[in-house]
C-alpha cells in the first residue's frame, strides 16, 4: 500500500529504508518502536511509531549497540474489521553474518511522532 491517496495519514509513504530501530517496547496492547530515521533514504523525520491494539505475530527485535537492527522495507495491508497488518523486513549483524528477520504486527491504529513538527501536530491518531 504505497499509494499516498489510499494510505492513512500516519503512514510513511516513501519508506524508512535504512532507519535504525533503537528501542522496542510492548505494554499491554501497545507496541512502540523508537527509531532513528536520520539515515533513512526517504522519510527521515520519523522518531517513534506507536501501534495501538497491537498483536505481534513474530518475535520482537532486540536492538543493542553491538547488534543494531535496521528497517529495510515494509508492506501495509488493510484487513477486515478495521485492522491493519504491517510486515517489516529488518536486518541485523550478529558478528558473523547478516540476518534478515520479519516483524509482523496486526493492529487497530497507529500514532507517529516526527522531528521538527510543532507539538500540536506531532501526533496523528487515525482510528478506523
Amino acid at each position: 500500500m504505497k499509494d499516498e491517496r489510499s494510505c492513512p495519514d500516519w503512514y510513511w509513504v516513501r519508506g524508512l529504508h535504512d532507519a535504525q530501530i533503537l528501542e522496542v517496547s510492548m505494554q499491554d496492547d501497545t507496541l512502540t518502536l523508537c527509531i532513528d530515521s536520520g539515515n533513512a533514504m526517504f522519510d527521515n523525520t520519523l522518531e517513534r511509531i506507536t501501534f495501538l491494539g497491537a498483536r505481534p505475530k513474530t518475535s520482537l527485535p532486540e536492538p543493542t549497540k553491538k547488534q543494531p537492527v535496521y528497517w529495510l522495507s515494509d508492506e501495509l495491508i488493510a484487513l477486515p474489521f478495521d485492522q491493519w497488518k504491517i510486515s517489516i523486513c529488518t536486518e541485523r549483524y550478529d558478528g558473523r553474518k547478516t540476518l534478515r528477520e520479519p516483524l509482523v504486527i496486526i493492529f487497530q491504529s497507529a500514532r507517529t511522532n516526527r522531528r521538527g513538527k510543532p507539538d500540536e501536530d506531532e501526533e496523528v491518531i487515525v482510528e478506523l
